[in-house]
């Protein structure tokens, strides 16, 4: 390696830069979530949906939400969206009827 780049090596080890990834942006990808979360808690209020479910008879919000994702172009499947959903269970919106300021009937 050039003598310069030695040197500029050496000051990067120094300082203790992190390792940038590639990728989107986190706060990017925490409005993305938020909106995802939202989107199926709010599906779960109209809808009267559970949030997710095991029976193969009945549809869950995360897995409507995963479905419409794929329609627009985001692929994240029924698991992500579920991840997601649980990651910011303190955001959730605790009022049952929210969503009739959004959707009226």
């Amino acid at each position: 390696m050039p003598t310069e780049l030695e040197a500029y090596d050496m000051e990067l080890k120094t300082l203790g830069f992190p390792a940038q990834w590639a990728g989107p942006k986190s706060s990017t990808r925490m409005l993305r979530d938020m909106i995802i979360m939202m989107t199926t808690m709010a599906v779960v209020d109209k809808f009267e949906l559970p949030r997710t479910t095991s029976s193969p008879n009945r549809r869950s919000a995360c897995e409507i939400v995963s479905k419409a994702l794929e329609v627009v172009g985001i692929f994240i499947g029924y698991k992500g969206v579920e991840k997601i959903v649980d990651r910011y269970r303190g955001a959730w919106p605790t009022v049952p009827g929210w969503t009739a300021h959004f959707w009226p009937t």
